[in-house]
C-alpha cells in the first residue's frame, strides 16, 4: 500500500470513529490532509468540537491507526469564543480558514466556522502594516550586524527578514501566510526568487558583499513600495486632525491586538517625507514632565 493510501485510511478509520461519539459535535481536517504535502512524519490534524471539555484547546496524539493522528480538543463554548475567529489573519483565523468542514451537528457551529474564515481587507491591511514594521526592524538589526562585523549573524537575521518580506508580498496578493512562505514568494514574484537565490546560492562573492546587496534591495522596495504598503496607517492618520504619536496609534483599538512597530514605519514615513513629525510633552500620572514624544501628521 502506498503512503498516500495508509494516510487516507487512517484518516477514514479516525474519521468514522469521531462519528460513531455522540458527544463529538463538530470535526474540522486541516494540514498536510488538505493541503497535500504529505510525507512520512505528517500528522492527520483534527480539530474536535465536543459538548464540554477543559477550558482551552487541548494536544492530543496517537499511533494507533498506524499513522500519527493530532487531535485539537475543545468545547462547544470554546469554540465559539475563540478570538481567533475575530482577529483575522491570526494564527488561529488562518488555520480555520485553512481546514475542511467534514462533520458538524451543531448549527450555530458551522454559521460560526463559515462566517469566521472571512479575510476582509482592513485586516489584511493592518497584517501588512505587521509585516511591513518586522521588516524595517530586521533590515535595522542586519545593518547593525554588518557594522559589528557578525556577517554571519547578519546573514542570519537577514533570513529571517527575507520571510518577513515574503508574507508581505503574500498577503498583499491575496493569500493565507504560512510556513511555507519563502517557496509560495518565490512562485509568486521573480524579482524576489531571483535575489533570493542570490543571498543563498552558491558564489565567489563574499558572503557580506551578497547580504548588503540584498538590504539594498529591501530598503529600495521599501521606499518604493512604502505608501501603498502603509495605506491603512495613512488613512487613519487622515481622519485626526491632531497628530498621533506611536504610542496612541498601538494603543487605539482598530491597531491594538496587532503587534505592529508603529514607531519605525511611522519613523520611514517621514523620512521618505510622507509625514511631518513634531513633538509634545508627554506627563506622568502625577503631572510631571516625562519627555517629549514624536508625534505624526500629515
Amino acid at each position: 500500500m502506498s503512503r498516500i493510501a495508509k494516510y487516507q485510511q487512517s484518516y477514514r478509520q479516525a474519521l468514522e470513529t469521531l462519528k460513531n461519539n455522540d458527544d463529538v459535535l463538530a470535526v474540522f481536517v486541516f494540514g498536510s490532509m488538505v493541503s497535500g504535502d504529505l510525507w512520512e512524519k505528517s500528522d492527520i490534524d483534527f480539530f474536535v468540537v465536543v459538548k464540554k471539555w477543559a477550558p482551552g484547546i487541548t494536544n492530543v496524539y496517537s499511533n494507533e491507526t498506524g499513522e500519527r493522528i493530532h487531535y485539537k480538543v475543545l468545547s462547544r463554548k470554546e469554540f465559539m469564543a475563540l478570538k481567533g475567529f475575530d482577529l483575522k489573519g491570526s494564527f488561529m483565523h488562518r488555520l480555520f480558514a485553512g481546514s475542511r468542514m467534514v462533520l458538524c451537528r451543531d448549527s450555530a457551529i458551522e454559521e460560526r466556522f463559515l462566517t469566521g474564515r472571512g479575510y476582509p481587507d482592513v485586516s489584511r491591511n493592518i497584517w501588512t502594516l505587521a509585516y511591513v514594521g518586522k521588516v524595517i526592524k530586521g533590515t535595522d538589526s542586519v545593518r547593525k550586524s554588518l557594522t559589528m562585523g557578525n556577517v554571519y549573524a547578519a546573514y542570519q537575521t537577514l533570513m529571517d527578514t527575507m520571510n518577513w518580506v515574503a508574507m508581505v508580498l503574500i498577503n498583499e496578493r491575496g493569500y493565507m501566510v504560512s510556513k511555507d512562505n519563502i517557496n509560495i514568494a518565490t512562485a509568486l514574484d521573480d524579482e524576489f526568487r531571483l535575489v533570493f537565490s542570490q543571498l543563498t546560492d552558491p558564489s565567489p562573492t563574499p558572503l557580506s558583499d551578497r547580504v548588503r546587496r540584498v538590504v539594498d534591495w529591501i530598503l529600495e522596495s521599501l521606499d518604493r513600495d512604502l505608501m501603498h504598503l502603509s495605506k491603512v496607517l495613512l488613512q487613519y492618520l487622515s481622519e485626526h486632525e491632531e497628530p498621533r504619536s506611536a504610542r496612541e496609534i498601538q494603543e487605539d483599538p482598530l491597531f491594538f491586538p496587532y503587534h505592529i512597530e508603529v514607531e519605525a514605519i511611522l519613523s520611514l514615513l517621514y523620512e521618505n517625507k510622507f509625514l511631518k513629525r513634531s513633538v509634545r510633552s508627554l506627563n506622568t500620572p502625577g503631572g510631571s514632565f516625562l519627555i517629549r514624544e514624536n508625534v505624526y501628521s500629515l
